[in-house]
């Protein structure tokens, strides 16, 4: 047996994080329809306000604490385990992420879990690092009020601040991996992610065949046999 994994940890830590939580209350709107570039944007105010943001931060935290010591590795030991214990908390945290962006609703939904990816980034990166990177993104939007920038700001701090503390490893590269992951999806999707939030008015969506032009019958005028005759002109 090359490495020891307690499921007593894994286990609950896959259920904390694999979970996807109703979304109530928020911004619902249809998949087929696109959707105003402001209505991607809602305030930090609005989504502080979604219970769900809170759960997903704490759910995050406590999954990810599972998780990483889930697999312990006594000092020495061989490379090839340490690969492997790596390779199954990644998947377990990218599988949690990738269901928390792609929902199944009305047709498939692209959001940006931007309360779960924070609670994920103090652990991977962290203290230190995961903590000053959040910091400054969140304080960077209730600034500024651009939330879709939020996670690559956080993902930029991260990668930045361990390069110059010197703490650049394989958790701070899979912790940005899985910051810009929501941008990567929605980019190859072609639209704007969503974001759990509350007191949100709805998108106005553009309908296709609202750019139509007008369709224009031909009439033909017919004399009213009742109406008097017109003598010719010059008559």
């Amino acid at each position: 047996m090359q490495f020891t994994i307690h499921w007593e940890l894994l286990a609950p830590a896959m259920l904390l994080l694999w979970v996807v939580l109703p979304i109530r209350g928020g911004r619902r709107e249809p998949a087929d329809e696109p959707l105003r570039r402001d209505a991607e944007r809602p305030s930090p105010r609005a989504m502080a306000r979604a219970w769900q943001n809170w759960v997903d931060l704490a759910r995050a935290c406590a999954g990810t604490l599972l998780v990483v010591n889930a697999i312990p590795l006594a000092p020495g030991a061989p490379a090839d385990w340490a690969r492997h214990a790596t390779v199954i908390k990644a998947v377990v945290l990218g599988v949690g992420v990738l269901l928390q962006v792609v929902r199944w609703g009305h047709g498939i939904q692209l959001y940006a879990p931007c309360f779960y990816l924070t609670g994920l980034t103090p652990l991977l990166s962290g203290p230190l690092i995961g903590g000053f990177a959040c910091l400054f993104g969140w304080l960077f939007v209730l600034g500024m009020g651009e939330t879709r920038i939020l996670l690559l700001l956080i993902a930029g701090m991260a990668g930045v601040s361990a390069f110059g503390f010197g703490q650049l490893d394989v958790w701070v590269v899979l912790n940005a991996a899985l910051l810009l992951s929501p941008l990567f999806v929605s980019f190859l999707a072609g639209r704007f992610p969503l974001h759990v939030c509350r007191g949100l008015r709805p998108a106005v969506p553009v309908m296709a065949n609202s750019l139509q032009a007008p369709e224009f019958r031909r009439v033909e005028s017919r004399p009213d046999p009742e109406s008097p005759a017109t003598p010719p002109a010059g008559g």
